[in-house]
């Protein structure tokens, strides 16, 4: 559970490091393009689910993944998360808080939306597709 949530928040956070560059509207506020649901699937050989991010204005985002093969890991939690740059160029998503089993968590990736269409890639160059919902 915990090698693909942060899968997906390294992908979202590997967007947003190339757009760390200054600039005049640094502190431009971005956030509400992530607002609403974004779900997407992920995967491999051994292992598959969906993810499901729920962004909420304040600086919230509920996270919920479902396991193909392990139902009984399904889980949703609300995490905090903050975004670095323009997400329809390219930003970093980081997203952290404590997990189901009171562990700590954070992650961050490089995210791009192209209209309903946010691709992330993580820290392991792994490219997870969202879709708003």
């Amino acid at each position: 559970m915990k090698k693909y949530m942060k899968l997906i928040m390294v992908a979202l956070f590997a967007t947003l490091t190339f757009s760390l560059a200054s600039c005049s509207d640094d502190d431009d506020d971005y956030s509400d393009g992530l607002s609403g649901v974004w779900e997407g699937r992920w995967g491999d050989s051994y292992e598959s689910g969906t993810i499901r991010l729920e962004f909420k204005t304040s600086s919230k985002v509920i996270v919920s993944e479902t396991f193909d093969q392990y139902p009984e890991d399904n889980y949703s939690q609300e995490m905090s998360y903050a975004l670095v740059g323009n997400p329809n160029e390219s930003a970093i998503l980081k997203i952290w808080g404590t997990e189901v089993d009171g562990d700590p968590f954070s992650s961050e990736m490089v995210i791009k939306i192209d209209g309903k269409t946010m691709t992330c890639i993580n820290e392991d160059d792994e490219v997870t597709y969202l879709t708003r919902k």
